[in-house]
């Protein structure tokens, strides 16, 4: 429980500043994309202001900086990762930040994650090309649907969350679930689509530029590629449109994230700086300082990290074919009929 201070204590108040700044130390970090969303980094006077920046576009109030300070320890011991089925509201509310913050990088709805980028690449494919509903999960396509629509409130109406609310009632049922890669399985996916790239930028025979900007106009683009069009390039042009509208929206700090330990350090940056705040004034009860003062537990221990492989809306190893440029060679994996996508009010309109 976080202290409850009354103001004008001094040796209290100094003894809170020190918990609050070792905190902000050790929790900062877990929040994990910090060059992201904190530039150069937090300071403990920003969380004492109550600066803007301590307050994320595009995350619901309940889900903001008090609440990852209050549950670090809940979300440290979910090591990065969301399951479904949550047991309590707090354990479906860590579900839902994890997804807003961007925190597990498997799951989440922001396309500057890379394995966020390439599940979706594959699901636009899925949704102009009906023919390659043969390689998803059966009955999947309700899903894909409604992770697109999610990711396009994401990125156009941060600020809504209907859409993405209503699509994490879907995930937490655990029937279906996005397409989960390895480190090792992802490095592959890059280096097959950085291959397409280049032969791509290099076919002087059929040259093929980029795909419209328009949502409808990029679905009837896909359509009018040939067979050998869709193989060799169809991935890449879905990625490439993808990061497009990625960094109009996002704009330059949009850059893909990695798990190398470097936010940890541009995060102590930021932390490193002294109070020049007056620690008489500090509201101590302030949700946001409250949130700081909640105890790090020292003993938490991370769950294993395993996925439900049977939930993947495709199997990983049709997609790393598809990125592979291997479409031919892929056994059909859906016993249901294909389904004509009527693109009037679906998932592919702002």
């Amino acid at each position: 429980m976080a202290p409850q201070l009354q103001q004008g204590t001094s040796d209290a108040v100094l003894a809170a500043h020190t918990q609050a700044s070792t905190n902000l130390r050790l929790k900062l970090p877990r929040v994990r994309r910090v060059r992201r969303f904190f530039g150069d980094g937090l300071s403990i006077d920003d969380i004492y202001s109550r600066s803007l920046r301590t307050r994320i576009t595009g995350i619901p109030s309940e889900l903001q900086l008090p609440f990852i300070f209050a549950n670090s320890n809940a979300l440290y011991r979910a090591n990065h990762f969301s399951r479904p089925n949550p047991a309590t509201q707090l354990e479906f509310d860590i579900i839902r930040a994890q997804w807003y913050w961007g925190i597990d990088f498997n799951h989440a709805f922001t396309t500057e994650l890379d394995r966020i980028r390439y599940n979706l690449a594959l699901m636009l494919l899925v949704v102009a090309r009906p023919e390659l509903q043969q390689h998803m999960k059966p009955d999947s396509l309700p899903f894909i649907h409604a992770f697109i629509n999610a990711w396009l409130e994401d990125m156009y109406k941060p600020l809504e969350f209907t859409v993405r609310e209503a699509f994490l009632q879907t995930w937490i049922s655990g029937a279906f679930d996005l397409t989960c890669f390895t480190d090792g399985q992802q490095k592959g996916n890059v280096k097959r689509l950085k291959h397409s790239l280049k032969k791509l930028e290099n076919d002087e025979s059929e040259p093929i530029k980029d795909a419209p900007k328009g949502q409808e106009e990029f679905v009837a683009f896909m359509q009018g590629l040939n067979q050998q069009q869709l193989e060799m390039y169809g991935p890449v042009l879905a990625m490439k449109w993808i990061w497009a509208r990625t960094r109009e929206v996002k704009g330059t700090l949009a850059v893909p994230e990695k798990e190398t330990g470097i936010e940890e350090l541009f995060a102590d940056f930021g932390i490193a700086k002294p109070s020049s705040y007056d620690l008489e004034r500090v509201d101590w009860n302030d949700e946001l300082v409250q949130g700081l003062l909640v105890d790090v537990d020292g003993n938490a221990e991370k769950v294993e990290v395993e996925f439900n492989k049977d939930a993947f809306w495709m199997k990983v190893d049709v997609a790393m074919s598809i990125y592979g440029n291997k479409l031919g060679d892929i056994e059909t994996t859906s016993g249901g009929d294909i389904q004509d996508v009527d693109m009037g009010d679906s998932a592919m309109k702002k």
